[in-house]
């Protein structure tokens, strides 16, 4: 679901944006911005280069699948294409999460109880995953924060 709303999402903004992007603050004018920034480019000239590949593989990815279902909106790939590779994409993520995710949550969970050692390490690890994320959070707001050049 998430990934149809990225997709519809991104090519109304280029419908759109194409249309009128008169007042710079708006939504729009916003979109537009983001659209022509650098993750954002690279993602449209990859999905333009390599078209459904590049979709169907964004779900391997980490951090992939909405930059490239959002590049797929944005240079406006025809439905009928993008949408197999989608619902492939979804398919192979749903099986790798459902099976090999929850197998090594459940390795993990399994090894932290059976050691105090084990235990101190699990926990050590979910600390710098928060820690990490937070730092991330706040890079992006002070990225947000900063005024654009030009």
């Amino acid at each position: 679901m998430r990934t149809q709303i990225t997709y519809w999402l991104a090519r109304a903004v280029a419908t759109q944006t194409m249309k009128r992007t008169h007042d710079p603050h708006s939504l729009l004018a916003r979109s537009t911005r983001w659209m022509h920034g650098p993750r954002t480019t690279h993602g449209m000239v990859t999905v333009r280069r390599w078209g459904p590949l590049a979709v169907f593989l964004s779900f391997f990815a980490t951090g992939t699948k909405t930059i490239l279902n959002a590049a797929a909106g944005l240079i406006r790939m025809p439905f009928g294409i993008y949408l197999p590779a989608m619902v492939l994409g979804c398919i192979a993520h749903s099986l790798i999460y459902s099976l090999v995710g929850w197998a090594a949550w459940v390795a993990a969970v399994q090894a932290a109880a059976g050691s105090p050692l084990g235990l101190a390490l699990f926990i050590l690890a979910l600390i710098a995953i928060i820690a990490v994320i937070i730092m991330k959070r706040r890079r992006l707001d002070t990225a947000r924060s900063t005024p654009p050049r030009g």
